[in-house]
């Protein structure tokens, strides 16, 4: 990690300015900063295409970031994504004894997507079967296969092909019209998660 190899004045600079431009490309398609978790951040969309645009933020994130120069001959930044859609709650949480309360949003889906994020090796954007329902009209995906999630089994797609602002939809393969079961679109919003 490059923690272990840099100054903590240089972590936090290079952090910042891996944030800033996270923070960029997910404000430019709508979405919204729900925190900086470590190296992470958390984003949510809301509203109309949510999914649509949260694709487009992340393959955007990933291009920007791969430009960015390396630090060393040991780091250079990179991202792995983890999207899931669904239901969530919001609401202000944390202690208010200590009056410290942040708003945030909670629930099933924002867990499943933390843990996609952590399946998801350098450059990827592994999304949910049920986001991949939802966008596999526009978008081309490639099968990773059934992964156990803490607590869950699910199919997961990577959006690894995709290429920056690119709505298409492709050639999919028949072993991926096999393999990914037909499942009801769920509703709610979508929630990613963005790591180096």
């Amino acid at each position: 990690s490059i923690s272990e190899n840099e100054t903590p004045d240089k972590v936090v600079t290079l952090l910042n300015n891996y944030f800033d431009v996270i923070v960029k490309e997910v404000i430019a398609q709508g979405g919204h900063i729900d925190k900086f978790i470590g190296d992470a951040v958390m984003a949510v969309f809301t509203g109309d295409y949510h999914l649509d645009r949260a694709l487009d933020a992340c393959i955007a994130v990933r291009n920007e970031i791969e430009k960015l120069p390396a630090v060393s001959e040991k780091f250079a930044p990179k991202v792995s994504i983890g999207i899931n859609s669904g239901e969530m709650i919001s609401g202000n949480i944390g202690s208010s004894s200590l009056r410290r309360l942040d708003y945030t949003v909670i629930g099933d889906a924002v867990n499943i997507a933390q843990r996609l994020q952590m399946i998801g090796g350098e450059g990827q954007i592994v999304i949910s079967e049920a986001a991949y329902e939802k966008v596999k009209e526009f978008f081309d995906c490639r099968l990773i296969g059934e992964v156990n999630l803490k607590n869950k089994t699910v199919f997961s797609l990577d959006m690894g092909s995709l290429i920056a602002g690119a709505k298409y939809k492709g050639e999919f393969e028949e072993r991926l019209k096999a393999v990914v079961k037909e499942v009801t679109a769920a509703a709610g919003d979508i929630v990613l998660f963005i790591d180096e």
